[in-house]
């Protein structure tokens, strides 16, 4: 669970969450942003609120927009792997070769670590 978050909030927003990711599957960019900006607003201290927004923005090719929302969270809890993983295809999308090659990097090292 994440830092300040209760149970209950952690759980009402991890269902928001699963529900956001299946209109992401479903094609529905646009919907599941702005279902993830709702949350964002309603815990902005909750870092996979902006992950969830980053990758609606990244599947809407707003990679600008898609780094600052993994780097907010990133800036909240950066011991997510994933975040890292997701901020390395962003940079690699961005021509940031040298960026996405330490983000993975990152990602690769906390993943091996947990193991």
């Amino acid at each position: 669970m994440t830092r300040g978050v209760s149970s209950s909030t952690f759980q009402q927003f991890s269902l928001e969450i699963e529900q956001i990711h299946k209109l992401q599957d479903q094609g529905l960019y646009r919907l599941a942003l702005d279902r993830g900006l709702d949350v964002t607003r309603k815990q902005p201290k909750w870092p996979y609120g902006y992950r969830s927004v980053g990758q609606s923005q990244f599947l809407l090719g707003q990679y600008e927009d898609a780094r600052r929302s993994l780097r907010k969270a990133i800036s909240l809890n950066d011991r997510v792997a994933d975040f890292h993983a997701k901020l390395g295809e962003i940079l690699h999308r961005l021509d940031d070769t040298e960026g996405a090659l330490e983000s993975l990097n990152r990602a690769i090292e906390m993943d091996q670590n947990e193991s």
